[in-house]
C-alpha cells in the first residue's frame, strides 16, 4: 500500500515539533553549503530551486498547518540570508531538497541502485557537513584508535560536537554517545562494556556506539514520507 504524506502526517502527527524554534547561523551556513554542493552536482542545469520551492509549499501546511514563506528555498541557497530561519523551515528546506534529488534519481535508476544512489547522495551531504564541521570546531580528531589517548580524543570531538548541535538547535533537549551498549539491533545482540571498545577494535572485531538525540530538527515521519513520497515512490531513506 502506497502512503501520501498527507497520510503519513496524520498517522503521526508528531506535536512536539509544532512549536518551532531558531537554529544558528553557522549550523545553517554549513548545511546550506553541504546540500547545495551535492543537489546542485546531481540536477544540473535542469532544475531550479524554484522547482524545490513547489515541494516545500506543500510540506509545511500540511505538516506544521502554516504557510511557507515566499522565497524560502531563494533565501537557504543565498547563505547571507540565513539567519531567520526556524526549525520546521529548516526540515521542510531539508526534505524538498532531498525529494528533488530522490525523484531525479528515480527517473535514472531502480530497485538496488536506485536505493544505493539514494544513500550516495545523503552520504555526500553528510560527508561535506562534517568536512566542514570539523574545520569550523578545530576537532582533534585521532588518526587511529588503538589507545587510551586515542580513545580520549574521540570522546572529546564527540561532546563538542554534540554541544555544538544543541547551540545550534539542530538539536531541542539533548545529545550522547555511549560506548556501553546493550541491545539488539537488526537481529544482532550487542553486549558491550566501554572497556571493552579498544580490545574488540584491536582483536578486528565490530566495536559499537550508540548516540541519543533528543528532538532533532528533522522529524522521524520523514523517514516514511521520503520513502514512501508524494505519490507512493518507493525508495530507501534514513535519516537520524
Amino acid at each position: 500500500m502506497s502512503l501520501t504524506l498527507l497520510s503519513v502526517v496524520a498517522q503521526h502527527p508528531y506535536d512536539d515539533y509544532q512549536e518551532w524554534w531558531p537554529l544558528g547561523s553557522s549550523f545553517l551556513s554549513m548545511m546550506s553549503e553541504a546540500i547545495l554542493a551535492q543537489w546542485t552536482s546531481l540536477v544540473g542545469l535542469t532544475v531550479s530551486v524554484d522547482a524545490v520551492q513547489d515541494i516545500v509549499d506543500e510540506y509545511i501546511p500540511v505538516v506544521y498547518h502554516r504557510e511557507a514563506r515566499p522565497g524560502l528555498v531563494r533565501a537557504f541557497s543565498a547563505t547571507g540570508e540565513l539567519a531567520p530561519l526556524q526549525s520546521g523551515e529548516f526540515d521542510a528546506l531539508s526534505y524538498g531538497f532531498y525529494r528533488s534529488a530522490y525523484d531525479l534519481l528515480a527517473s535514472k535508476f531502480n530497485g538496488s541502485a536506485l536505493g544505493s544512489e539514494r544513500r550516495k547522495f545523503a552520504v555526500d551531504v553528510g560527508a561535506h557537513f562534517f568536512s566542514s564541521l570539523v574545520k569550523h570546531l578545530e576537532l582533534d580528531l585521532p588518526r587511529a584508535l588503538k589507545s587510551e589517548a586515542d580513545f580520549r580524543c574521540l570522546r572529546s570531538a564527540l561532546d563538542e560536537i554534540g554541544e555544538f548541535l544543541l547551540n545550534q538547535g539542530y538539536l531541542r533537549s539533548h545529545f550522547s554517545f555511549h560506548f556501553n551498549v546493550k541491545m539488539t539491533y537488526d537481529g544482532y545482540q550487542i553486549d558491550q562494556r566501554e572497556e571493552d571498545f579498544l580490545r574488540l577494535l584491536g582483536r578486528g572485531c565490530a566495536a559499537f556506539g550508540l548516540y541519543e538525540m533528543g528532538h532533532p530538527v528533522i522529524l522521524p515521519l520523514r523517514r516514511l514520507s521520503l520513502q514512501y513520497g508524494r505519490r507512493g515512490t518507493a525508495s530507501l531513506f534514513s535519516d537520524n
